[in-house]
């Protein structure tokens, strides 16, 4: 009698495994994409290929395991697989959009078509004319983008980034009054806060809305304290507050302190250096036909040229071409006069 028994469990083992292998695979895909729903892509991963390879056409299957792929960092994998969907199924909006996505820091031309047909199949996906018009801006394409971000921002106007990117990109078309709006609207956001105020603070800079470029270039300086370009476009705000014609050293102080900041981050920077030169020369000229007959004047004003000279002479250093060399025999000249305060006392009476 146990020899029956012997044999009985595994007849019984061969049916059960008879049963499982076939079971339909459709429930193989369940089972991923729960997986996939749970996080639990290392797992997912097995069953959607074991779907892919009976259903290569399926763009649902070839999708989640594209995702899965991205989400295990296997890009080139992902890439592999949503070529397989778009080749059977071009339509595929997800792909399409996932593909762009996928391409878009290294070359964006090539991600460019994949954005381009995803907004074409599903014109009202606000994501989508997002990174479509961001990948025009990336490919330089301003023209393009702007219609494609004012369309991502009249479906989501409360996005802080399409508000951006369309500010932005009203600004590299020649927009500055236009992009205000938007960039101020980025600026109120929680992300890419300081981005924002940067390029709201140029907006007004452009428009010469010089009060406003302070006050946004300000808070992007707080946001972003090594980032020279913001404290640069800073000492050119307060330039633009200056009155004319400027009556104290104090009133170049904010200007001076913003161009310093700038060149102490780039200190190899031209262009920085001969804004930090004119900027204490300004303040010297201000006081410059007070300085006869009172030398504590003269002295602050020599100080001031003397640093004027120095910003430069750096800005020559790194670039023989900046026009800061035509200016260095003016402060010269200038810091002569002060030491010969009969010049100076001529010149005032003329």
């Amino acid at each position: 009698m146990k020899w029956k028994i012997v044999w009985i469990v595994p007849a019984l083992a061969i049916v059960c495994l008879s049963i499982l292998s076939t079971r339909p695979v459709k429930a193989d895909y369940d089972t991923a994409y729960q997986l996939y729903k749970a996080k639990k892509y290392s797992e997912a991963i097995p069953l959607l290929e074991e779907w892919c390879n009976k259903y290569p056409k399926d763009p649902r299957g070839g999708y989640t395991l594209a995702q899965c792929y991205v989400k295990t960092k296997q890009t080139n994998k992902a890439l592999d697989r949503l070529a397989v969907v778009l080749e059977h199924h071009p339509e595929h909006a997800p792909s399409q959009f996932l593909t762009g996505f996928l391409t878009l820091g290294s070359s964006p031309d090539n991600a460019l078509p994949h954005f381009k047909r995803a907004t074409e199949e599903e014109a009202d996906n606000a994501q989508y004319q997002y990174y479509y018009g961001s990948a025009l801006i990336a490919a330089k394409q301003y023209d393009d983008a702007l219609p494609v971000l004012k369309k991502a921002v009249e479906l989501n106007p409360k996005s802080a980034k399409a508000q951006l990117d369309l500010g932005k990109v009203l600004l590299l078309t020649n927009r500055p009054s236009d992009a205000i709006g938007p960039l101020q609207i980025a600026s109120k956001g929680k992300e890419d806060k300081e981005t924002a105020l940067y390029y709201l603070g140029v907006a007004n800079l452009q428009t010469k809305n010089y009060a406003d470029a302070v006050t946004a270039l300000k808070q992007a300086g707080q946001l972003s304290p090594d980032d020279a370009k913001v404290f640069y476009n800073l000492g050119m705000a307060h330039e633009g507050t200056l009155p004319s014609p400027v009556d104290s050293v104090e009133t170049c102080q904010p200007m001076i302190d913003a161009y310093l900041q700038a060149v102490k981050l780039e200190a190899g920077n031209a262009g920085y250096q001969f804004r930090l030169g004119a900027a204490y020369e300004t303040a010297a000229r201000s006081i410059y036909a007070k300085t006869a007959g009172n030398p504590g004047m003269s002295t602050q004003a020599l100080n001031l040229l003397e640093k004027a000279k120095a910003a430069y002479a750096t800005a020559v250093q790194a670039d023989a071409g900046n026009p800061a060399n035509d200016r260095i025999a003016g402060t010269d000249q200038m810091i002569e006069n002060i030491r010969n305060p009969q010049v100076i006392e001529e010149e005032v009476q003329q």
